[in-house]
Parts: structure tokens; sequence; C-alpha cells
């Protein structure tokens, strides 16, 4: 299954959010980063962001290759970065508090809680998805930890999800916070065709995101197979009043 358009992966759907929470000024942004690997989207946020906008960022990584990489980034950049509060947690994060296997692939990348496929690895040849060991790792909701927070972060907030298949349960652990509509905006990693054991895909997603009120923006970052089927990619999703504020019905 050779991988097509690979080239902007993964920043439309950055950019559009940073372009539709522009409507405006924003003095204070907070992002939840899940599937944080070793730190590309906060290195997009603190490149995108104005000096002024204090920034709160929570990343969330169970992997300990990727973790001690991003741990490292992260003390860097509270260092030179005055306004920003960086925190990362190595932990999974789904729909129940608990303890949970993580399956650790030949590459980082995509690492996962998810079984690949058993024909995965012989459509994508490279050996990347090859499962060199499984760990045992702490897992977290989005409900209990945003819970744990005091005071709760003002200003804008970005939910970011990035779990290789795993990114329906992320939801799911963060219903209580998608009723009151915490996030201003949803990003969210799909798959269309089968890719992991037990995994929900675009169509899951979307459904279950609308079913709060969010309403779908559009499809970004979008791979497709040799055969042109739509691979993977990231939807984008708005909440009703940030929604509302650019005149979406």
């Amino acid at each position: 299954m050779t991988i097509l358009n690979q080239s902007s992966w993964p920043d439309q759907a950055l950019q559009r959010a940073h372009e539709l929470l522009g409507y405006s000024p924003i003095d204070q942004l907070s992002v939840f980063d899940v599937g944080a690997h070793q730190g590309e989207t906060l290195s997009f946020f603190l490149s995108s962001i104005q000096p002024s906008c204090k920034l709160n960022y929570y990343c969330f990584e169970p992997d300990p290759r990727s973790f001690a990489i991003l741990s490292d980034f992260v003390e860097s950049s509270n260092s030179q970065q005055p306004n920003c509060k960086i925190c990362c947690f190595e932990v999974a994060v789904g729909d129940i508090n608990t303890k949970i296997n993580l399956n650790q692939s030949s590459s980082t990348l995509v690492s996962g809680i998810l079984h690949p496929e058993p024909f995965l690895c012989q459509r994508v040849p490279d050996g990347s998805h090859s499962i060199i060991s499984s760990i045992l790792c702490d897992q977290i909701t989005l409900d209990s930890f945003v819970a744990n927070i005091q005071p709760l972060p003002p200003g804008k907030k970005i939910l970011k999800i990035d779990t290789e298949g795993y990114d329906y349960n992320v939801l799911l652990g963060a219903s209580g916070l998608l009723k009151q509509h915490f996030f201003d905006v949803v990003i969210c990693e799909f798959f269309a065709v089968n890719y992991r054991l037990c995994q929900h895909y675009l169509w899951d997603l979307a459904s279950y995101l609308h079913s709060f009120g969010y309403m779908f923006d559009n499809i970004y970052d979008n791979r497709n197979t040799s055969q042109g089927r739509l691979y993977t990619g990231n939807i984008l999703t708005l909440s009703p009043a940030a929604g509302a504020a650019l005149d979406f019905a």
C-alpha cells in the first residue's frame, strides 16, 4: 500500500486551526496534545503564536523513546519562552484510567495501543510498523486530567489527537469536556481503511463529535493509497460557539 502526497503531513490542520481562531486576538491559548511524539506539534505552535500570547501546553506521550526527546525539548522551550507553560506526561490517553499495553513499533511514529492489521507489515514493507516490544504504561482520561487542573486556564483551547487508530477511545474519555464544549477546536487523526485491529473510522469520529454539537470543518493532511483510496488524515471540528463566531451554520 504505497502512500502518496506526504509532503504536507501534518501541518494543514494546524494551520487551519490557527487561522480559524485568529478571528479575534488570542491572549491565552491552551493546547492538549495527545500523541505528542517528539514535539512536532508543539514546535508548530511555538513558532506560530504571537509573542504576547500566553501558551499553556499539555503533552501526552507514552512511548519512552519519544518521551525522552520530548521532555528535553519541553525543558529547553520553557527556559526560552517566558510566556509559555509547557508540561509533558509519559502516559497514554484513552477511555478509562487504567494500566494498558503499548505496542512499540520499529518506528516511534507508529507506536500505539492497538495492534496492526495482520497484512499491514506486508503492505508497508519498510519495517516501520513491526512490533519490537510491548510495555505496560499508565492510561488516563482527559476528563480526569482536566478535573485536576486548578485553576482552569482561560482563553481558547485546542485538542489534537494522533494515536494510531485509538483516537475514538481518547474522545470517549473526554465526553464530559465535549459536552461542555470545553475545546474550541478538535483536530483528530482518522483512518478510512483497515489499519489497526479494533479501530474506529473517519465516520465514527465525525459522528461522535457531531453528537456533542461540534461542527465539521474539513479534512486535512489527507493521504491516499496507490489505488487512490483515502487512507488517513486529520478532521477538524469546532465547538458551537467557535463555529457561530465564524458564521458556520
